[in-house]
C-alpha cells in the first residue's frame, strides 16, 4: 500500500498536468486521458475499504503535532472521485463554451487550480493543511466568480462569496487553535484517537465546546446555510460551468468537514442537533423561496440551499452515511442541471416516469397519505431492526424521507406505478445506506445521543419545521388566495428579504 501512495501527489495536479491535452481535440484518446483520474481515485478508495487501511504519504513526520502529507481513505475517496469525474466534464465543457473569450486561458487555469485544491482538502491529514487548501479554493473561486470584470454586480457577488468564506476561514482556525490547546496536536489522527481519553474531555470541556462550535459554524459558512446564503443567488450571472462546479463539488465542503470531523463534533450532542436545527429552517426557507422563482438557475440555486440544509440535519442527526449518499447525489445531479440549463425548456421530462395528478389531492387527502406512509416506514423498521427507534436522531430523519416518499403518492394517478417508484426507492435507499454505513464504520462517529429535554425539544422543532413545509408544499393553490399567502408570496419572491 506504501507504493501506491506515491500516486496522490498524481492525482491531486492531475486537472493541472491534463489542462493542455484537453483543449487538444484528440478525441477518444482525450476521454481515456481525463478518465485516468477517476479510475485511480475509485481503485485506490477500494484498495483502503479492504485493506482496512488508509492510504498515507508521509512528506515529512517531524513531529506528531503537524505530519506533513497526505491521507486517503474510503470518505475521502468516494468524494475525491465524484468532485474529479465532475470537474473533468465541466473542464471539457468550458473549452466549447468560452471558444470566443479572450480570457478562456485564465479561467481555465483557474478552474483546473480549483480542481486541485477541493483534491488537496479532501486528503488533508491534518488543520494546517486543511486551512490553507480552503484558503486556496476561495482564492480561486474568486477569480472564477469575477471572470467578467465589466458586470459589477458579478464583481460584488465575487467579493461578497470571499468575504463568507474568509469568515469561515476564520471560525475553522479558532477551533483549530483550541482543538490543540486539548490534544497538543494538528493532526486528525491523533486527535480522534485521543478523544477516547475521558479525562482529556472532562478537563478540557469549554475548549471543546468552543471548538467544536466553531467547526460548525465554519461549516455552515461554507455550505450556504443561513445566514450565510444571500451571495448564493447572485452568482447566476457567472459562467455557466462556474454555477456547475460550486455548486456540485464546492458548496459541499461544509457536510464533509462535518463528516470528517464527526469524531470530535460527537463529544458536544448540542451543538450537532443544533446544526440539525439550523439545517430544517435553512430547508424550508429556502424551498418556499424556491416554489416562487421564476428564473431556473434562480430556482436551481435556492434548491441547493435547501438541499444543503437537509443534508446538513442529516448530519446533526448523525446520519453521516445518508449525507454521503446525499452530497454524491447532488453533485451530479446539479452539475447536469447546470450544465443541462441550456434545455430548460425541456424540463417537464421527468413527469414520463408515473403520470402526474393534474388535480392536486386535498389537503386532507395529502396529510392521510404522508401520515399513512410515515406509520408503514417506523411499523417496518421496528420489524426489521427493533433498536432503531431507540435512535431519535434515526427516527426523526425516517419522518422526514417518509414525507418525501409520500409525494410520489401523492402527485401520481396510478397507485400501482407509484407503489413501484417508492419500493425500488426505499430499496436502492437502505441498501446504499448499509454500504456506506460499513464502510464509514471506522472513520464517523455513531448516533447523536439526545440526553437533555432541551436537545429533545430542538430535534422535535426540526421535526415539526419539515412537516409544515409538507403541508405547506401540498396547500399551495389554497394558501394562493389568501391574504397571508399573498404577503409570504411577495416576500419569497424578492428571498424573502422585503
Amino acid at each position: 500500500m506504501y507504493n501506491f501512495s506515491y500516486l496522490l501527489p498524481l492525482v491531486i495536479i492531475l486537472p493541472i498536468l491534463t489542462r493542455r491535452i484537453d483543449q487538444c481535440d484528440l478525441g477518444f484518446r482525450t476521454i481515456l486521458i481525463n478518465s485516468l483520474g477517476p479510475v485511480i481515485l475509485l481503485t485506490l478508495s477500494v484498495m483502503t475499504y479492504i485493506s482496512g487501511v488508509p492510504l498515507e504519504l508521509s512528506v515529512w513526520k517531524f513531529s506528531s503535532i503537524m505530519p506533513l502529507g497526505l491521507k486517503l481513505d474510503i470518505l475521502s475517496g468516494i468524494i475525491s472521485t465524484t468532485v474529479l469525474l465532475i470537474g473533468n466534464i465541466v473542464f471539457r465543457y468550458s473549452i466549447r463554451y468560452l471558444q470566443d473569450d479572450l480570457e478562456r486561458e485564465n479561467f481555465l487555469r483557474n478552474l483546473s487550480l480549483l480542481i486541485s485544491s477541493v483534491l488537496l482538502m479532501l486528503m488533508s491529514p491534518n488543520f494546517i493543511l486543511l486551512i490553507f487548501s480552503f484558503f486556496a479554493i476561495s482564492h480561486f473561486l474568486f477569480k472564477l466568480l469575477s471572470h467578467l470584470e465589466d458586470d459589477r454586480s458579478a464583481m460584488i457577488t465575487a467579493k461578497k462569496k470571499l468575504t463568507v468564506d474568509r469568515i469561515s476561514d476564520v471560525f475553522l482556525v479558532v477551533a483549530s487553535f483550541f482543538i490543540f490547546l486539548v490534544f497538543k496536536s494538528f493532526d486528525f489522527e491523533v486527535i480522534f484517537n485521543q478523544i477516547q481519553n475521558i479525562q482529556v474531555n472532562d478537563t478540557n470541556k469549554l475548549y471543546l465546546v468552543i471548538a467544536t462550535a466553531s467547526i460548525v459554524i465554519s461549516a455552515m459558512a461554507k455550505s450556504v446555510l443561513t445566514p450565510f446564503h444571500h451571495w448564493l443567488p447572485n452568482t447566476m450571472g457567472a459562467p455557466t460551468p462556474v454555477s456547475a462546479i460550486m455548486h456540485a463539488g464546492i458548496i459541499n465542503a461544509g457536510g464533509y468537514l462535518v463528516i470528517r470531523m464527526s469524531p470530535l463534533l460527537s463529544q458536544s450532542p448540542t451543538v450537532l442537533i443544533l446544526l440539525a436545527f439550523v439545517g430544517s429552517a435553512t430547508t424550508f426557507w429556502a424551498t418556499v423561496v424556491m416554489f416562487t422563482q421564476t428564473s431556473i438557475k434562480k430556482n436551481l440555486a435556492y434548491s441547493t440551499i435547501a438541499q444543503m440544509g437537509f443534508m446538513m440535519f442529516q448530519c446533526g442527526v448523525g446520519a453521516y452515511s445518508v449525507a454521503i449518499i446525499h452530497i454524491v447525489g447532488h453533485a451530479f445531479y446539479k452539475a447536469y442541471a447546470f450544465l443541462n440549463s441550456g434545455s430548460a425548456v425541456e424540463i417537464g421530462r421527468v413527469s414520463r416516469y408515473f403520470p402526474k395528478n393534474m388535480k392536486r389531492p386535498t389537503i386532507q387527502h395529502s396529510l392521510l397519505i404522508g401520515g399513512i406512509t410515515v406509520s408503514l416506514m417506523l411499523f417496518s423498521l421496528k420489524i426489521f431492526d427493533q433498536e432503531i427507534l431507540n435512535d431519535l436522531g434515526k427516527v426523526a430523519l425516517l419522518i422526514v424521507l417518509s414525507l418525501a416518499v409520500s409525494q410520489v403518492f401523492i402527485l401520481s394517478t396510478s397507485r400501482s406505478q407509484a407503489l413501484k417508484v417508492t419500493s425500488a426507492m426505499v430499496f436502492v435507499y437502505f441498501a446504499l445506506t448499509s454500504i456506506v454505513s460499513s464502510a464509514l464504520v471506522e472513520i464517523v462517529s455513531g448516533p447523536v445521543s439526545i440526553d437533555s429535554n432541551a436537545e429533545l425539544v430542538i430535534l422535535s422543532s426540526s421535526v415539526v419545521i419539515f412537516i409544515t413545509l409538507f403541508i405547506i408544499q401540498n396547500s399551495l393553490e389554497l394558501l394562493s388566495r389568501t391574504s397571508i399567502g399573498k404577503w409570504i408570496y411577495v416576500r419569497a419572491l424578492n428571498g424573502g428579504l422585503k
